[in-house]
């Protein structure tokens, strides 16, 4: 026979850690201070003979250029507008609450720049798929 004691404790732990995992995309999307760097490499012997040679890590590539939108942040505001039906007025609100003061006009534009750059080229790929089917 189970102690009853230990049953509750061990279901308060799971209800407890359920309730942090709803929380915690909004909670852990927004950070200010996230840097990416890149080890960047030169070869000392071809410096020594005049023909310097550097290397890169490759770098991941931003979903909107020259902004400091983040995939999962275009994402979430993509996911928040379009499947909960949640104004960018809200969204608006969320951030400012997080300490983030992120427009609407901003945050359409993450929307629109993505849509087209990343979603369109999978719709047309769609369509010519459909095409030749027929």
């Amino acid at each position: 026979m189970t102690n009853p004691g230990l049953s509750s404790f061990f279901m308060a732990n799971i209800l407890s850690f359920n309730k942090k995992l709803t929380t915690f995309p909004l909670a852990c999307l927004y950070k200010p201070n996230l840097d990416y760097y890149r080890e960047v490499y030169e070869c000392r012997k071809c410096r020594k003979n005049g023909a310097s040679h550097i290397e890169k890590s490759p770098m991941v590539d931003p979903v909107i250029p020259h902004s400091y939108a983040s995939a999962t942040s275009v994402a979430y505001v993509m996911y928040q507008k379009f499947v909960n039906a949640l104004p960018l007025y809200r969204l608006e609100k969320e951030w400012k609450n997080l300490g983030l003061n992120l427009s609407r006009a901003t945050m359409a534009n993450w929307i629109m720049i993505a849509s087209k750059e990343r979603l369109n080229p999978i719709v047309e790929e769609m369509h010519r798929k459909i095409s030749t089917c027929r």
